[in-house]
């Protein structure tokens, strides 16, 4: 489901199949293969045929949506929310006499229903992933970075998330706010610890942000960083798999990254991938758009990771003087990645690691970024000839 709370706004998250009729013809609406025997999670299902085991419900309808339509969507999320498992079957086949037009009513529930569940929207089933035991024979100090501006719902959210599934105990997070409205600051308190620290900033820009807080507020024993973004919400305990792989390849990695997921529950990060075609550079994620079929396993010879959630060593990091600065939107996460891998060091992807990365929610909105991104695009193509690396 969407923000906007039209969940056929992506079809290609939609599955199942209906059989239509007007009365004169007949159609069939395919959203899915057919699954014998099979039941396919949802966060939702549509009204018009649905079976419930009532033992297992946490809410009834909501009386508060009058008239026909949204009763099923306003039924299905708060029972999603708070656990309840909802599924779609392809088994049972249903001839629906209706075309399913939406009208001024349709608008108006609708817009009820983004508003009640604005801060749940987007929502989608999480992808597939595994609890870790991992016993750890040793432990650096991790310090992790998240630079963030007035996205108060999502730094909360990450910040749950590591409280609520990493069993690592040795490290501490920044939160290098770029300039939140004083309103955030009040709710910062309450996020505040002896592990969170604050850092404030007038400005933001990804790499000198990030340098600053490694030159002049990580403390001495840190042995790694971890820069993460403020929209990222981890599902399993991506740290402690990370510096267990960190300990296996110490004198050996350059960047350790992770499995990341659109909020579509999509590959958005998997590994960096990069080609060159006729001397244009090509640019993207291993895996990308995928929702099945993708990889899970750790790949020790990755082109490298994502600076949405980037593990590397302190001392390596400031041996490059950190980011490069030069770089206005991205791609410094890709120059940094291949310097390492110039140097003979290996990147690790640790595929079975995951996350949720709301990507976009952290970037620069200012306008004209598809010309900054094109600037950022001819520096990192100068620094791959110029230091010859073999793609």
């Amino acid at each position: 489901m969407p923000e906007n709370g039209v969940w056929w706004t992506d079809r290609t998250k939609m599955v199942g199949i209906v059989d239509h009729t007007d009365g004169i013809q007949e159609w069939t609406s395919q959203y899915s293969v057919e699954r014998k025997g099979q039941i396919t999670p949802t966060v939702l299902i549509d009204g018009l045929f649905m079976a419930v085991n009532p033992s297992n419900l946490e809410h009834y309808f909501d009386e508060d949506f009058k008239g026909f339509h949204h009763y099923d969507t306003s039924f299905c999320l708060p029972n999603y929310l708070d656990g309840c498992n909802i599924g779609v079957t392809t088994d049972i086949r249903i001839l629906h006499k209706s075309v399913g037009q939406t009208n001024q009513q349709w608008e108006e529930s609708r817009k009820q229903l983004a508003e009640k569940y604005k801060d749940e929207l987007p929502i989608s089933v999480l992808p597939d992933f595994e609890d870790f035991d991992i016993e750890l024979t040793s432990k650096p100090k991790v310090t992790v970075i998240i630079p963030t501006k007035n996205n108060l719902k999502y730094i909360i959210n990450n910040i749950n998330s590591w409280n609520n599934v990493v069993e690592y105990d040795n490290y501490e997070i920044i939160i290098a706010d770029t300039g939140s409205q004083p309103e955030v600051f009040e709710t910062y308190k309450s996020l505040l610890n002896s592990r969170i620290k604050l850092i404030k900033y007038n400005y933001y820009n990804f790499a000198k942000i990030n340098n600053d807080v490694v030159k002049n507020h990580v403390s001495d024993d840190t042995e790694l960083l971890l820069f993460c973004n403020d929209d990222i919400v981890l599902l399993n305990d991506a740290l402690s798999r990370c510096v267990q792989i960190y300990n296996e390849n110490k004198d050996t990695v350059g960047t350790i990254g992770i499995r990341l997921h659109y909020g579509d529950s999509s590959i958005q990060h998997n590994g960096i991938t990069l080609s060159m075609n006729d001397d244009r550079l090509m640019i993207s994620h291993k895996d990308i758009k995928k929702i099945n079929n993708y990889s899970t396993d750790v790949n020790y010879n990755s082109i490298g990771n994502t600076g949405g959630f980037l593990l590397i060593k302190k001392k390596l990091f400031k041996s490059f003087d950190g980011f490069n600065e030069d770089y206005i939107e991205c791609l410094e996460d890709v120059e940094l990645n291949l310097r390492c891998k110039s140097l003979g060091l290996k990147n690790i992807t640790v595929s079975d690691a995951v996350a949720i990365h709301y990507e976009s929610i952290s970037r620069n909105k200012i306008s004209g970024g598809n010309e900054r991104f094109v600037e950022d695009y001819k520096k990192l193509l100068v620094f791959i000839n110029e230091n010859n690396i073999n793609l």
